[in-house]
């Protein structure tokens, strides 16, 4: 499938922090996709009064005031511990997965999507960032990642196209 391909497309764009997904994103907005970025879904699904927000605020009641989830100081618990990074995951994931089947669903044309979820089942093409080609971004010199994850895995064996 090339960028003028057909009008139904519809691309997952995988990778770590740094590989470029964003930039690959915007290239494929250029030529006239819909773009969705997991990410800001993901501040969607933790907005007040929803469900991820009321199992946050049961788990870790210091993150939540008002409603409100202090994201900064849940990414300190979260990114530091695999198990909480886990525990989150499992409260947002699911919501957050609705909605781009949802979003995607009701979209005309082509749609590429950016994301770090790795069980979404919508991609009929993968693109995936080679570890060896990620220049600057959230990577130090020699190309290592800067605040990784502990135990958070890269997807490994999935296709470049």
């Amino acid at each position: 499938m090339g960028l003028d391909g057909p009008d139904d497309a519809r691309v997952l764009l995988g990778g770590g922090i740094g590989a470029g997904k964003s930039t690959v994103a915007e290239e494929f907005g250029r030529f006239g996709f819909t773009v969705f970025d997991a990410d800001a879904i993901g501040a969607e699904v933790l907005r007040p009064g929803t469900d991820a927000t009321d199992a946050v605020a049961q788990r870790w009641p210091a993150v939540v005031s008002n409603g409100v989830v202090d994201r900064k100081s849940l990414a300190q618990i979260v990114f530091s511990d695999a198990d909480e990074l886990q525990r989150l995951e499992s409260m947002t994931h699911p919501s957050i997965r609705d909605e781009i089947t949802r979003l995607v669903s009701v979209t005309q044309g082509p749609v590429l999507v950016e994301t770090p979820l790795q069980h979404l089942t919508i991609p009929r093409r993968l693109v995936q960032g080679r570890g060896d080609r990620r220049p600057g971004s959230a990577h130090s010199e020699g190309g290592q990642p800067r605040g990784r994850c502990p135990g958070h895995p890269q997807p490994s064996g999935l296709p470049v196209v």
